[in-house]
């Protein structure tokens, strides 16, 4: 941040009123300013030096009054991934949900861990060491991501076991299942190393990032750049004040050059060869691999 005075007005012996404005440079949402503040400076009577009269409301003005600042991420959705007939391969469409429990608010502590375990793919130690000790005893504690069929058929147990709440959350969707993983690649929520970093473009430890394959390789390109509004929000819940707002930046599909059908075809005869000739091949083979070209042409 810098500040640039504009006027210094005395009120008395002992006290000075700095007029000045102030830009703001930040990483996500840009350069801002916020003009027209006032800074309150008096004598210390002790050794007859200037010092601050500091306040909430030097920050903000409106924070004097009990104003929050708030900022609210704009993440956008990771884009889809094509074969070159336009056929979506990848997309964001998939659905799991998360699973919240009131850490104080539990029925059945021993049912309510056992089902979790069951359900949202954690041992039951892991389930015990989040509630009992890395979560606080009135905490809303996030216990984990729940299969949409699970849901379906266990939802009403957790619920009742635990006074769980669910909320729906985007994920991943490979719609060709398990084709070509080793092109596609695939994604996963980012390394503890690799938060600090996310963090300092808008992004947080549970955006899901390229982790190999075309996925990685592509991620800034398929995941955009977010943005945001950073606001004044007063003690009763009224926005008081924009002080900035930045769109996100809309992430950019891929349309690769491979043929989808095509690999699915080939991933099929190569199996049925296989199975033709299985014990030819034995256990010593490293698999196979086909080109196709035009036998006119090359």
């Amino acid at each position: 941040m810098e500040y640039t005075a504009k006027s210094l007005l005395r009120e008395g012996v002992r006290i000075v009123v700095l007029h000045y404005d102030t830009t703001f440079y930040t990483r996500i949402l840009g350069d801002f300013t916020d003009p027209d503040r006032e800074l309150t400076l008096v004598i210390d009577p002790q050794n007859g030096e200037w010092r601050v009269a500091w306040s909430l409301g030097d920050i903000f003005t409106e924070m004097g009054d009990g104003a929050t600042l708030v900022f609210d991420p704009q993440v956008p959705s990771r884009a889809n991934i094509y074969d070159r007939n336009g056929e979506v391969l990848a997309d964001q469409n998939g659905r799991v949900v998360r699973v919240f429990v009131n850490n104080g608010d539990i029925p059945d502590r021993q049912a309510c861990f056992q089902i979790l375990s069951e359900t949202v793919n954690k041992t039951l130690d892991q389930i015990v060491d989040l509630f009992d000790n890395r979560s606080g005893v009135n905490w809303e504690v996030d216990a984990g991501v729940m299969e949409p069929t699970t849901f379906i058929e266990r939802s009403d147990e957790v619920e009742q076991l635990c006074g769980a709440e669910f909320r729906q959350q985007a994920t991943r969707r490979y719609l060709r299942g398990s084709l070509m993983p080793h092109i596609l690649g695939h994604v996963g929520y980012p390394e503890e190393d690799e938060i600090p970093e996310l963090e300092e473009i808008g992004f947080n430890a549970e955006t899901i990032i390229g982790k190999s394959g075309i996925e990685a390789n592509w991620n800034d390109t398929l995941a955009g750049k977010p943005g945001g509004r950073l606001t004044l929000v007063s003690s009763g819940g009224i926005r008081l004040r924009t002080l900035t707002e930045v769109r996100s930046q809309i992430p950019e599909s891929l349309w690769l050059t491979i043929d989808a059908d095509l690999q699915e075809y080939i991933l099929q005869v190569l199996g049925e060869a296989y199975l033709e000739a299985a014990d030819s091949w034995g256990r010593t083979s490293n698999g196979a691999s086909v080109i196709i070209m035009d036998v006119n042409t090359g």
